[in-house]
């Protein structure tokens, strides 16, 4: 059976490429869709690749030239069954794959980008995400907050949008993310990074956008060391936008100790430097890096947003605070660093979730089953 995999930048790759080769492993021919990159051009060592120039934002001209190429592609390929996720791989998959009548179209929503959005760009997002689930003949949620939220806006019906398992877009791989084995392999991470050994590490890994919330990230790391001054902070993430280089120059101004080392390839050596992990983001569909986090053994303070209020039972395995609260994240915060055994219990409670429910084996074991099941009705139907 022909698959066809895609998502719009490199940087997305990585969400489904443990599906991809499974499923290749297991006798699918199939082919990975991306604007191109490192991480495509390495997954094409195991299954086909297909470059095909995508630009994130609007962009009507070139959108217009991107679904010429992907109706080509689809229409050498003849794919049996057509996954595609992000918001422009979605939209270009989704169109094109309907126009050439591929049976199987399944859109893999990992977040709704509108929900941070505004007046025209809003309306236009909500329109698009309309279009694309319409186009597809089933639509997969990575999270149930994620789908709830779709069936609440009226963008599916609910016998049109499915949550796999306890969601996921891959699960995590609990042999790469593991936790640290003693303090003193901290202290040699945190040094390889150019931390302080001696001090607590906050971290964070992400996109550094003001939708990941790293401006109250700043506010709360500015006031915790008016009371606290036994911790740092580690932004993992390429800049983004202007939001970031504000946050940048603000805590080189403030004094907060931090080290940002930009993008890197094994985020799984920065958890091990750190004794906390912060999600403060507006939006997410189901953050694999709270995963990761959790399977790292770490306590985390995240947002009670779409997609971490499934993942984080509050005191149970982390922190929950109002998105855009910079002082709630604070509090959150000061009570982690100032309680050991609380960061203790938190961490252990989280690599328990992670290792029980989203370990990337069973994940996407349960995405293949679900898959074979939403390809044999749609042959039945054909029949």
């Amino acid at each position: 059976m022909k698959v066809v995999i895609a998502v719009t930048t490199d940087h997305a790759v990585q969400y489904h490429a443990d599906l991809a080769r499974y499923m290749s492993d297991n006798g699918w021919d199939v082919t990975f869709i991306s604007s191109g990159g490192d991480s495509l051009d390495s997954l094409g060592e195991d299954v086909a690749v297909e470059h095909i120039p995508m630009e994130r934002n609007p962009s009507p001209l070139k959108d217009l030239g991107s679904l010429f190429k992907w109706i080509r592609v689809l229409y050498r390929i003849r794919p049996d069954i057509v996954i595609s996720g992000t918001p422009k791989a979605g939209l270009l998959g989704m169109m094109s794959s309907r126009l050439l009548r591929v049976p199987n179209r399944i859109y893999w929503l990992h977040g709704l980008r509108l929900e941070t959005a505004s007046g025209k760009m809003r309306t236009l997002l909500e329109l698009i995400e309309r279009f694309v689930i319409a186009s597809a003949t089933t639509t997969v949620a990575v999270s149930p907050s994620l789908r709830n939220l779709v069936l609440s806006m009226g963008l599916a019906k609910e016998s049109d949008i499915s949550v796999i398992g306890s969601g996921s877009t891959q699960g995590v791989d609990t042999l790469r993310f593991a936790p640290t084995n003693d303090d003193a392999e901290r202290a040699a991470e945190k040094a390889r990074w150019g931390l302080d050994p001696n001090l607590l590490t906050i971290g964070f890994v992400g996109r550094l956008t003001k939708d990941k919330g790293i401006e109250e990230l700043c506010e709360a790391s500015v006031s915790l060391l008016e009371k606290a001054s036994n911790f740092q902070v580690f932004l993992v993430g390429p800049l983004e936008d202007a939001a970031g280089e504000r946050v940048i120059a603000e805590m080189e101004a403030r004094g907060v100790p931090f080290v940002a080392p930009g993008k890197i390839d094994d985020t799984s050596a920065a958890f091990k430097a750190m004794d906390i992990f912060c999600l403060p983001s507006y939006r997410e569909g189901l953050p694999n890096v709270v995963l990761e986090a959790f399977a790292s053994g770490l306590p985390v303070v995240a947002t009670s947003v779409t997609g971490n209020t499934d993942l984080i039972d509050p005191g149970e395995n982390g922190l929950l605070v109002e998105a855009r609260d910079s002082e709630a994240l604070r509090g959150a915060l000061d009570a982690v660093i100032r309680d050991p055994n609380l960061r203790t219990e938190l961490g252990s409670r989280a690599l328990v979730t992670a290792r029980s429910e989203f370990d990337v084996q069973h994940v996407i074991s349960e995405q293949l089953r679900f898959l074979k099941a939403v390809s044999s009705r749609a042959n039945e139907s054909t029949h």
